[in-house]
């Protein structure tokens, strides 16, 4: 019966160890995932004492979301909308900022 329970908390130890593993590209945070988004989308909130949800894969929403010339909003709550900037609004501001810094 001692053996059986060692056997049980052995097999209950290594799921919970190798389990929780995750692939290391994917660990990583919003944050790190947007920063090369970083001024083309904006998240906006109707009542800010509410914490937002964002969801894990807001990188991808950015990205199936942004048109070449229309601003997109995409619901994400019932308090909470993303507006996506167009890929010719993104080229401009970048035009625009190289001139700036000389």
């Amino acid at each position: 019966m001692k053996k059986l329970f060692l056997l049980i908390c052995f097999f209950m130890l290594s799921v919970t160890i190798f389990g929780q593993e995750t692939p290391k590209k994917d660990n990583l945070t919003i944050t790190e995932k947007l920063k090369k988004y970083e001024g083309t989308f904006q998240i906006q909130v109707k009542n800010p004492r509410l914490k937002p949800a964002i969801p894990y894969n807001i990188d991808q929403l950015i990205e199936a979301n942004r048109t070449e010339t229309q601003v997109t909003y995409v619901q994400l709550g019932s308090a909470v909308r993303l507006m996506v900037l167009p890929k010719s609004e993104i080229q401009k501001k970048r035009k625009l900022d190289i001139i700036s810094t000389y």
